[in-house]
């Protein structure tokens, strides 16, 4: 359903983003923050599936001026991701300001809301303490425990999709994410009994539950507010 575009940065940056436009050709924006792999065909899937449900949706390459590492695990499997080059700060002002392109097009409605998967659920998270979203969704965020000192900046709906037992945050971690968030006025946290990745992998695990229909029904149902302007 997209196309790749390009958009400016806040330093005057040409940075590449897969952008997929709704039916309708208007609507509200939803900026989505890709996995540590960086931006792939999951994260182009995502977008197609939020366009069809009615939403302008954007998928900027935060990664796009730093190179991936390769690593190999003792058994000869080799890995590459961005894990070890990445700055959070640099690439939330990447996300940033693809949220402010979305919000600047004239076929957006001037909301806009985001998601993340995985590393991308950080910058998700970031986009409502540091930013202007108007709505969130992250999905098995693997930092969101470090910035709970920043929550109570959160004033517009969040929704924490998390993974019960997550291998990029300990159990522990979870537990604090839940308890502080448990009387939110903005926050309501979901936690399946599903592996990290539940919500965008592309080709499911026999043990996969219905963990990825039920989380993106209850994002659809909190973004569908943003359609009444």
């Amino acid at each position: 359903m997209g196309t790749m575009i390009e958009f400016k940065g806040a330093g005057g940056q040409t940075i590449p983003a897969y952008t997929a436009m709704p039916p309708s050709g208007s609507g509200p924006g939803v900026c989505i923050g890709h996995d540590i792999f960086g931006m792939g065909e999951s994260q182009r899937v995502l977008a197609d599936l939020f366009a069809a449900n009615g939403y302008i949706a954007m998928v900027p390459d935060v990664f796009w001026d730093i190179d991936p590492k390769t690593t190999t695990d003792d058994k000869g499997v080799e890995t590459t991701s961005y894990r070890e080059t990445l700055d959070t700060d640099t690439c939330f002002d990447y996300f940033r300001a693809a949220m402010d392109h979305l919000r600047g097009m004239d076929e957006c409605n001037g909301k806009v809301a985001t998601i993340g998967v995985c590393f991308g659920g950080n910058l998700a998270f970031l986009s409502v303490i540091r930013h202007d979203a108007d709505a969130v969704a992250t999905y098995y965020g693997t930092r969101i425990q470090d910035y709970l000192d920043e929550a109570p900046a959160i004033k517009k709906p969040v929704l924490l999709h998390m993974s019960e037992h997550d291998h990029t945050y300990s159990d522990a971690d979870r537990d604090r994410i839940v308890a502080a968030f448990k009387d939110s006025d903005y926050v309501t946290t979901h936690v399946y009994a599903e592996r990290h990745g539940f919500a965008h992998r592309l080709v499911p695990e026999p043990e996969d539950g219905d963990a990825k229909a039920v989380s993106h029904a209850r994002t659809f149902a909190l973004f569908g507010a943003l359609k009444d302007t």
